[in-house]
């Protein structure tokens, strides 16, 4: 298997690189995604599953259209 190399391109007049992931970026971005989520909850977004049965209360979704 070959080396996994940094993949460097400009777009917009900006300058961008793509590294390999490893372990170490793995976690980071994992902490970064969780960060986010738990933000995001906190500002009041809807899960995918308090949606479906907010949508349903409100009569705008159905198990005809479920299916």
């Amino acid at each position: 298997m070959g080396k996994k190399e940094e993949r460097r391109f400009a777009f917009e007049g900006k300058e961008y690189f793509i590294k390999p992931a490893n372990a170490a970026s793995s976690i980071e971005a994992q902490k970064v995604y969780n960060r986010a989520f738990k933000r995001a909850i906190e500002e009041g977004a809807i899960l995918k599953k308090s949606l479906e049965d907010h949508m349903r209360r409100q009569g705008l979704w159905d198990d005809g259209k479920q299916e």
